[in-house]
């Protein structure tokens, strides 16, 4: 395997991770006056699935693939947030 394929793959694990972790924050859902969508127990295993690949990048020592996924990672978690409605703030 590449390493485009290597951080494509990881980056894709991540970032769906990341969206089941932004459609279910508790605070957002509060401010939209939705009742809760997950446990707490499920958020702490979605959270550790989507930071397995940086895991396992670290443990195959894939220094490069590494910081490609952290970028990914870092870059979708923020897009993540600017996509996402702010209705947590007051107009």
């Amino acid at each position: 395997m590449n390493i485009q394929s290597i951080v494509a793959v990881a980056g894709m694990i991540t970032i769906a991770g990341l969206i089941v972790l932004a459609l279910t924050d508790s605070k957002r859902r509060r401010t939209r006056h939705r009742p809760r969508a997950a446990a707490t127990v499920v958020r702490y295993l979605v959270s550790a699935v989507a930071l397995l690949p940086g895991i396992w990048l670290l443990g195959t020592l894939q220094a490069a693939s590494l910081f490609i996924w952290l970028g990914v990672a870092a870059l979708s978690g923020w897009g993540l947030t600017v996509i996402l409605p702010r209705t947590s703030m007051k107009e």
